[in-house]
């Protein structure tokens, strides 16, 4: 069928080739996908084939200006093509014998160029076809494919099914759709025809779309040199997501980070950075061109240098380009939770910086600003955690925060009340349930959570402290050890076992091994002589280590972190016109009171808090 819009006729390869000499990969295609798997597997359905034809699906192509781009079915014909050239050029024992189109095949063949507009896959298969450069030194599909392709074609031989592979490889079909109108838009039709092989992700329908709208806003002339500078600068941007090339470089990567090397959330998220709304992962595309269409009123070329500018801030967190920030401490817990705060993130950053040479720049007055908010969010985090509310829930609240002084004298005091005022799940703790949640003798801080309380015992520990103190070796040590029964002055103590997680039963040290199973006194000087870590100078004035020291310094802990974290002050005017129903840690509160206590907390699981920490909350703490 042919009209003179659109032709839809069978074809094999050799009509193929001959009709499309001079083939090319739009932007708007993947990159070169096929792995060694799904090359055997063709080759070896070929090879078993009891067809008259091998029917490989549709092909669709687009005619302009004398040229054939590919819309649908790269996969397949480049890999059809590499097979083909092996055919040809690969092995002596092939030739016009048991391949009678040999010699038609390769003056055809000879006369084939292929180039892809994507710059990851570039003209590699048209070096292969025509033997330019030195292969063995290539590293990417093609050409990991092309030595695949040479060994199992080998096999073949070697197992006598060499013939049968070449008299069904001479008759593999397909149905040929070549569009000529410039009318239909190319990127729409592979859309709706991408439902074979490896499905677009959604980043990459989202940055089809995006260079459709930039193809649309320049002038004719300019297309092609205009779309390919835009498709190279979006690869750059996002080669830092790739995650192949990381592992090649033989970079460290943990199987939650792994989770990050995600292009759909790049896009995700920057939906989310222009609407406050955190779409659901099968939206991204959906959304993406509802934000082109209602925010950049289709102007392609705005968009993506917003999308650039959030690229830049989404890498400088993702490569953790703050190290060594004064705000560094606050950060290595907030990318622990990478996917739930960097819209927040990014925002904080993104209000007090400048993008300069295609380098974010902070002055020294930006930097203080970022250290305080991002203090503000350290706090939440912490808070949260130890109240045991889940994570999981805020991640969409965190993208609808924006922040403007509007009716806060600054920043931080916005930032405060927008986490703190929040209802239910996604609300901050006050100060008060967090220290009820630390002094909770079932609380287990190393089991649970124990990468966060490692972090959270250095913050206590090196707030304040100009010395540099590397952490990376650093491991939580139990005072009383885990195994304490082996200990005989630790078997005395009753009920022992119930604060051997308890924050104040916990410290830092670069010496775990050493210390193990040893009774207080010696752990204690191999401490004070061999460790620098600031927060064990505390044990210096003690000789024993019991339940009461413990819970002194579960208290100590607690003074730290009120003085790292301190949002009385924000807190108190939340709480002017508060029912007074809750423990008020200003209070002093002793087990004396224990019918003024009863009588003000109706609630008997408020009372019971309320007087089991009597005794460790004090007057103005």
């Amino acid at each position: 069928m042919k009209n003179n819009d659109i032709s839809i006729e069978r074809s094999d390869l050799f009509e193929f080739i001959s009709k499309c000499r001079k083939l090319k990969v739009p932007y708007f295609q993947r990159e070169y996908t096929w792995d060694k798997k799904q090359i055997r597997q063709l080759i070896d359905d070929v090879s078993k084939s009891q067809s008259e034809n091998y029917y490989i699906g549709t092909i669709v192509i687009s005619h302009k200006n004398g040229e054939h781009y590919i819309i649908d079915g790269q996969q397949r014909i480049s890999t059809l093509i590499l097979i083909l050239n092996q055919l040809l050029n690969g092995h002596n024992f092939i030739d016009e014998n048991n391949f009678k189109d040999k010699i038609k095949f390769q003056s055809f063949l000879d006369s084939f160029s292929f180039e892809s507009m994507n710059i990851r896959d570039g003209n590699h298969l048209d070096e292969i076809i025509h033997r330019k450069n030195d292969l063995n030194q290539k590293d990417n599909k093609y050409y990991d494919n092309d030595k695949c392709i040479y060994n199992e074609i080998r096999l073949l031989h070697e197992n006598n099914l060499i013939n049968k592979f070449i008299e069904n490889f001479n008759n593999i079909i397909f149905s040929l759709v070549i569009v000529y109108s410039p009318k239909i838009d190319e990127n729409i039709l592979f859309e709706k025809i991408n439902s074979t092989g490896i499905p677009l992700s959604q980043y990459d329908l989202s940055k089809n779309y995006l260079l459709s709208k930039i193809w649309s806003n320049c002038e004719e002339d300019d297309k092609n040199e205009i779309i390919e500078k835009y498709s190279n600068k979006l690869y750059e941007l996002t080669k830092f997501l790739d995650l192949d090339s990381n592992l090649n470089k033989n970079v460290k990567i943990t199987s939650k980070d792994r989770q990050r090397y995600d292009e759909d959330n790049l896009i995700r998220f920057f939906i989310a950075f222009k609407t406050t709304r955190l779409c659901n992962k099968e939206e991204i595309y959906d959304e993406f061109k509802n934000l082109i269409e209602k925010v950049y009123e289709y102007n392609g070329l705005k968009a993506f240098e917003e999308l650039k500018n959030f690229a830049f801030y989404y890498q400088y967190v993702f490569d953790r380009k703050w190290k060594n920030e004064i705000f560094q401490n606050q950060m290595q817990l907030i990318e622990k939770q990478f996917n739930t705060f960097i819209v927040l993130v990014i925002r904080i950053l993104e209000m007090n910086s400048n993008i300069e040479n295609e380098n974010i720049v902070f002055n020294d007055a930006q930097k203080q600003e970022i250290n305080k908010l991002l203090l503000v969010l350290e706090c939440y985090i912490y808070r949260r955690t130890y109240v045991k509310l889940p994570e999981k829930v805020i991640s969409r609240k965190m993208s609808e925060i924006k922040l403007n002084k509007n009716n806060y004298s600054n920043l931080e005091e916005q930032l405060f009340y927008e986490l703190y005022k929040k209802d239910k799940a996604f609300r901050m703790p006050s100060f008060e349930e967090f220290c009820e949640n630390v002094y909770d003798q079932n609380r287990n801080f190393y089991s649970s959570n124990k990468n966060i309380t490692q972090l959270f015992l250095y913050r206590l520990g090196t707030f304040d402290i100009k010395e540099k103190i590397e952490n990376e070796k650093l491991t939580i040590e139990h005072v009383i050890p885990q195994t304490y029964e082996e200990i005989e002055e630790y078997n005395k103590i009753e009920n022992i076992e119930q604060k051997i997680h308890v924050l104040g039963n916990l410290t830092l040290t670069a010496y775990n091994s050493e210390y193990s199973n040893l009774p207080f006194r010696i752990k204690k000087e191999k401490m004070l002589s061999k460790d620098n870590f600031p927060l064990n100078k505390y044990f210096i004035n003690l000789d024993n280590w019991n339940i009461e020291e413990i819970d002194k310094r579960t208290e100590y802990l607690l003074e730290k972190t009120k003085e790292i974290w301190n949002y009385s002050h924000y807190e108190n005017n939340k709480n002017e016109n508060k029912d007074n129903k809750q423990p008020n840690n200003k209070e002093l509160i002793s087990k004396d009171n224990h019918q003024e206590l009863k009588a003000k907390y109706k609630n008997i699981n408020k009372f019971k808090t309320a007087l089991t920490n009597a005794s460790y909350f004090k007057k103005n703490r």
